[in-house]
């Protein structure tokens, strides 16, 4: 069904390297680890690729389309770095309720794409980018 581009343990050592450059704290590592191999199985796959200057792409499994079936959003692209302050303004501008209000700003200021677009992801393609997510929050 998918092809494998690298074997499971070289993509998890490429996500725990992305995790090193983030200066993930041990016990966050721990609390994530279930998220890292999701991210390390999309790796595998060639779903997503960790970018060298720290920003990653997220290709879609099922991409959105407009309402003549053409491809409006393809792949997400994660910002390596977004500034706190951007992370509090929209915080505050977006009154989500809980932890999926929490994550899905943070998934639109990594991605600049609106939450109405988020919210059109297939589960697949939902799942890995909630897991991508996390590793900013």
């Amino acid at each position: 069904m998918f092809d494998e581009v690298m074997p499971f343990d070289v993509a998890l050592e490429d996500v725990s390297a992305f995790l090193d450059k983030k200066k993930i704290y041990p016990k966050r590592r721990a609390f994530l680890n279930s998220m890292a191999e999701i991210v390390a199985e999309a790796v595998q796959y060639g779903q997503v690729v960790i970018n060298d200057d720290g920003s990653i792409t997220q290709k879609l499994l099922d991409p959105i389309n407009d309402q003549k079936g053409n491809p409006v959003l393809t792949e997400l692209k994660y910002k390596a770095r977004v500034e706190p302050a951007t992370i509090n303004k929209l915080l505050q501008e977006n009154k989500l309720p809980g932890n999926d209000g929490r994550t899905m700003v943070y998934t639109t200021a990594y991605t600049g794409e609106p939450a109405a677009m988020i919210n059109k992801l297939e589960p697949t393609d939902r799942n890995t980018c909630d897991a991508i997510t996390l590793f900013f929050v």
